[in-house]
């Protein structure tokens, strides 16, 4: 990855924790459930990784 690109994809990265993109109610509307946290995705998938 040109060095360019990958200072411009980690300042749009830095910038989304003052101003993160907007929760949404899409994945209740789509999934009929509430979405889940990373941290709970990753403990529901923890043995995908082993």
């Amino acid at each position: 990855m040109p060095p360019d690109l990958a200072r411009g994809i980690v300042r749009a990265q830095m910038a989304m924790i003052d101003d993160p993109e907007p929760v949404t109610t899409d994945v209740r509307r789509l999934l009929g459930r509430p979405a889940r946290t990373y941290a709970r995705w990753a403990w529901d998938h923890a043995a995908d990784f082993r």
